[in-house]
């Protein structure tokens, strides 16, 4: 509760200091603010109380409080920063709205005091989201850390919306060094300092708008309707108008849709953040509050009292003193006066001076000192009630303030300054005095008054004068009387007891107990006894009586406060009369009584207690009303509900609670809700209704409505792949939908009834189909209430006919449930299409030399192993189409089809092949591929001149022999020659069909059956020299 128990400034050695507090079983925060100087220090907290002897408190009953979140439950977003890695920032809040991170990566996330937190650069770095729309009360939380003080002005730790300037949204800046709140205006919360956790915390309240820095209220201020809080949009980072970016880190935002109280905001800054450091009032002057009084004409040349009030709350120490220096009308000081120092205390307490400043001031400069220790901490000290008074005449009880001068010198000078026993009347008034007789007679006894006349006159309620003048003719000097103080002489015994107020406290109810609050007082010298009385005015009947006894006036509890309780027996006006009855003698008797006129509230009356619904089936909900009337107003009411049974009787441990909430000024409803389980019965009420006093009524109503079994809805069946994904599971579908089951694909039936009582021990329902194979039905728990569902899986048999699939869901008894039908689609064959050698080698390319093939193989996923006929065509670079049949029988999923070597010429490019067909049921595909086609020269395997004795290495004229040249080539030859060349001169080989030997003998150097390679074309050309070569190559 913000109060200190125990202070302890410490010693060498260990020094104890305790305090005591009432405290109940739980937990309780508790502040233990250690501050350690040099040298070695030690803390020991412990506790003692009732069985419980003094020990050390255990580690095991702390708990860390900084993370405890005032007003969790309007906690709108939290985001702790404390994810560490990624590009969002978790909001832990109600509304889950992450921030997304741009211009950041994993090195923006830094180790801070409270876990992790983010860091900015200052540059591009901004956190933000978009959010709901929202415009009411806001409380925003963050901790903010500046990497500098030179930040670019409007550089904003946290910013709603992207509207610059406007007074519907605000933002969390740095401008001219100081941290700030501005929308179209800038308040400040206080000055950047470098490297430094600064905690900001801002308040929306209706308008009012509360500005914390540190824990501490520092700007309060007024805004018009519709200021600050138009939220959709949060930033942190950059300034609305995204042109100015902050430089440090942020940690712990925080955003509540209410305002925050003090002490919410004051827990939200425990978090730890630095080390609390010793105040130090080294280099520093005495602090000192100062004003400035101008005396009046009438009180120049005065003696003065002046006297002040201190006091501290907290770790902090000191002292305070006056200073009052006397100027004259030219600002001259003429004299200076200064009293004793007072320590600061934890009550308050007072420091006075008497002091006779200068004659001819006419100003004073009043300073109130305060000097700090430098041990203090954390507190605060207080000045107060600064009075300024002269020395005067006065009206006042002021003890022992008579006099009555016995010297024939009383009476020779009022003027102040005249010497001691010149003027005993002008010495008295100074040194306080406040009524005197002074008289110049001789002989001088026979001038003094009478003290056995005197004093009881005056007690009696005579003036100073008239009272003198009782005692002794001989009344003054000059016939004065200086001053009338109203003293009472003897008035020790007397008392005077005065009933200051009156007041009820707390409610005041038609025959509850009411407290009376009496503030009295006894004015007198002698202690009171009496008796209280409280008294109805009507008929004078007496509701209270009690004894009450007062210390002396000038005594410890003489004013004090007394409870007294009455018991109205009457509604409405109640006039009392709160009277005190002495029994011993009293001065006064015109204080003694106090009227007061008080309004008895009379209690709630329940005119009637019904539900909207005769019967209600469970798991429905029905209204039930409450109407009533009373003089104050309804403030609350409750509904209490029980379900009897045929011969029950109600139960009063069986009551169920619910909340009801106001319709108008009589009328109060809420809802109802019979749960799946109850039993069956008749619902019986109980009404609790309390009006703005505390008074209740209660009214109780049995067979209000009769709770029966709730029918079920069916829903379905759906059949996965064929209805939507996102059924609902509690929606009617279409009987029979326009996509069909697939027969290579089991499909799963889910069937669903909506039941507010049913009960998961019924048997299952039953799934059929007109063909195919159903398993058994499955049990699926759903997260809507009162939703049941059942699954099932159905699967067609392959290759079978398109016939529609009649599906049925029946209980387990034969009743029909539910019915669809279902058509069947047929998925087509699926074509692949290669290209290979003979033998089987893949190919990636086609040369055309005969040897190679397409593979054509075709797939039917719901028809497997039936026929496919169609065609496929070959489109060769170059070349005209060629379209070759495609029958693949039953059986069968493969077809080669061999690619002839064409005769004709043929381009560089790429081989098209397109196949296509239709397969069971009429299901058409088709597919194709291209694959490119080389053009490769021959390959000579032999190039050699024979005769028939060999090979010919010279010729001469008139010699022949035959070329023998082998040839390998993918594709046929177009032409071919072959030519003798001389130094640029050329004559014709011609081909011929035979070489010049016999063919059963060649030479071996051109023999053709040594190569072995069967695919070689075999060319002979006739050499024969003629006249035009030389000798030579």
């Amino acid at each position: 509760n913000g109060e200190s128990l125990a202070t302890n400034y410490g010693s060498h050695g260990m020094r104890e200091r305790s305090g005591s507090v009432n405290l109940t079983q739980g937990l309780h925060e508790f502040r233990i603010e250690f501050f350690q100087g040099g040298g070695p220090h030690g803390l020991i907290f412990s506790w003692q109380g009732p069985n419980t002897p003094k020990a050390t408190v255990p580690p095991s009953a702390f708990y860390v409080t900084s993370d405890l979140v005032p007003q969790a439950n309007h906690l709108i977003h939290h985001w702790a920063f404390e994810d560490g890695v990624g590009a969002t920032a978790v909001d832990n809040g109600s509304e889950a709205d992450n921030l997304t991170l741009s211009g950041m990566d994993n090195t923006n996330w830094r180790s801070c005091p409270d876990g992790s937190c983010l860091w900015f650069d200052g540059n591009n770095d901004v956190a933000e989201v978009e959010v709901d729309a929202y415009d009411g009360n806001l409380t925003v939380s963050q901790w903010v850390w500046a990497n500098t003080t030179a930040q670019s002005n409007y550089a904003s730790t946290f910013a709603i919306s992207d509207q610059a300037g406007s007074n519907a949204s605000f933002q969390h800046m740095v401008s001219s060094n100081q941290w700030r709140l501005h929308n179209n205006q800038t308040k400040t919360f206080g000055d950047v300092v470098a490297q430094r956790w600064t905690h900001l915390v801002t308040v929306f309240d209706d308008g009012d708008i509360r500005q914390y820095m540190d824990g501490v209220l520092v700007n309060e201020d007024v805004y018009p309707s519709g200021s600050f809080t138009n939220v959709d949009l949060y930033k942190l980072g950059v300034n609305r108008a995204g042109s100015a970016y902050f430089e440090g880190m942020v940690d712990e935002v925080m955003v509540w849709d209410i305002a925050l109280e003090d002490q919410d905001i004051t827990r939200l800054r425990r978090t730890i953040i630095d080390n609390c450091t010793s105040y130090s009032g080294a280099g520093t002057e005495v602090a000192s509050l100062e004003t400035t009084f101008t005396v009046p004409n009438d009180l120049m040349d005065h003696a003065w009292n002046i006297y002040v009030y201190g006091k501290r709350e907290g770790e902090v120490n000191g002292a305070f003193s006056l200073n009052v220096e006397a100027l004259d009308g030219t600002g001259t000081v003429l004299s200076n006066n200064v009293s004793e120092r007072k320590t600061f205390t934890t009550s308050w307490a007072s420091q006075a001076m008497r002091m006779r400043p200068a004659a001819g001031a006419n100003q004073f400069t009043i300073q109130v000192a305060l000097d700090i220790d430098s041990t203090s901490t954390v507190g605060s000290l207080f000045i107060d009630s600064v009075v300024l008074r002269a020395i005067r005449p006065h009206m006042d009880w002021v003890n022992g303030s008579i006099a009555d001068t016995a010297v024939s010198t009383g009476g020779r000078s009022f003027e102040w300054g005249t010497t001691y026993g010149q003027s005993l009347v002008a010495d008295l008034l100074e040194d306080g005095v406040s009524g005197v007789k002074g008289y110049v007679y001789e002989p001088y006894l026979t001038a003094v008054g009478l003290p056995s006349t005197f004093l009881p006159t005056y007690a009696s309620g005579y003036n100073l004068a008239e009272s003198h003048a009782a005692a002794n003719l001989y009344t003054s000097w000059m016939g004065v009387v200086v001053g009338d103080p109203k003293m009472a002489p003897y008035v020790n015994t007397l008392h005077d007891v005065n009933l200051m107020a009156v007041r009820p406290v707390g409610d005041i109810n038609f025959n509850e107990s009411t407290t009376l609050e009496v503030l009295v007082e006894n004015l007198g010298m002698a202690p009171a006894n009496g008796t209280l009385e409280v008294r109805a005015v009507l008929g004078n009947t007496l509701l209270h009586q009690s004894p009450l006894t007062l210390p002396a006036g000038d005594a410890f509890g003489s004013r004090t406060t007394v409870n007294l309780t009455i018991t109205p027996m009457t509604t409405g006006y109640l006039d009392l009369k709160v009277r005190y009855v002495n029994n011993t003698s009293e001065r006064n008797f015109g204080n003694n009584l106090q009227s007061l006129s008080l309004v008895v509230n009379a209690p709630p009356v329940i005119e009637d207690v019904y539900c909207s619904a005769s019967s209600l089936s469970r798991g429905g909900y029905t209204i039930c009303s409450v109407e009533a009337t009373d003089d104050n107003g309804l403030t609350n009411a409750t509904l209490q509900w029980q379900i009897l049974g045929v011969n029950e009787s109600l139960n009063g441990t069986s009551w169920l609670t619910l909340p009801m909430g106001p319709v108008s000024s009589t009328l109060w409803q809420t809802s109802l809700v019979v749960p799946a389980d109850a039993s069956l019965g008749a619902i019986a009420l109980r009404a609790l209704v309390q009006d703005g006093n505390n008074m209740t009524a209660i009214a109780t109503v049995e067979n209000v409505t009769q709770v029966v079994d709730a029918p079920p809805t069916w829903y379905g069946p759906h059949a996965s792949g064929v209805d939507p994904p996102n059924w609902n599971n509690a929606s009617f579908l279409p009987n029979k939908p326009s996509i069909g089951l697939l027969r290579h694909v089991s499909s799963t039936l889910t069937a669903c009834v909506m039941d507010a009582d049913y009960q998961l021990s019924t048997p299952p329902p039953v799934f059929m189909a007109s063909r195919g194979e159903v398993g058994n039905a499955t049990y699926v728990p759903q997260s809507a209430a009162n939703l049941y569902c059942y699954s099932a899986v159905l699967s067609l048999e392959q290759g079978s006919d398109l016939e529609d699939v009649n599906v049925e869901v029946r209980s387990s008894s034969g009743s029909l449930l539910l019915q669809r039908t279902f058509s069947v689609d047929d998925r087509p064959p699926v074509l692949s299409i290669s290209v290979e050698s003979e033998d089987g080698a893949q190919l990636d390319r086609v040369v055309g030399n005969g040897n190679e093939r397409v593979r054509i193989e075709v797939s039917d996923i719901d028809d497997p192993g039936t026929s496919f006929i169609g065609d496929i065509t070959l489109q060769w670079p170059g070349g005209e189409p060629i379209q070759v049949p495609l029958d693949i029988s039953e059986g069968e999923t493969t077809a080669l089809v061999h690619l002839q070597q064409l005769m004709i010429p043929l381009e560089g490019g790429d081989l098209q092949l397109t196949a296509s067909g239709s397969g069971q049921h009429g299901a058409t595909s088709t597919a194709s591929i291209t694959i490119p086609f080389l053009l490769t020269p021959p390959t000579v395997v032999l190039f050699e001149a024979c005769d028939a004795n060999g090979a010919v290495e010279n010729m001469t004229f008139g010699q022949v022999a035959t070329l023998v040249v082998g040839l390998v080539s993918d594709r046929p030859l177009q032409s071919s020659s072959t030519q003798l060349t001389q130094s640029g001169w050329a004559i014709n080989a011609p081909a011929v069909e035979q070489a010049v030997w016999e063919p059963e003998q060649p030479p071996a150097a051109c023999n053709p059956n040594g190569t072995n390679n069967g695919e070689v074309e075999w060319l002979y050309f006739r050499l024969k020299l003629d006249n035009s070569l030389v000798d030579g190559p």
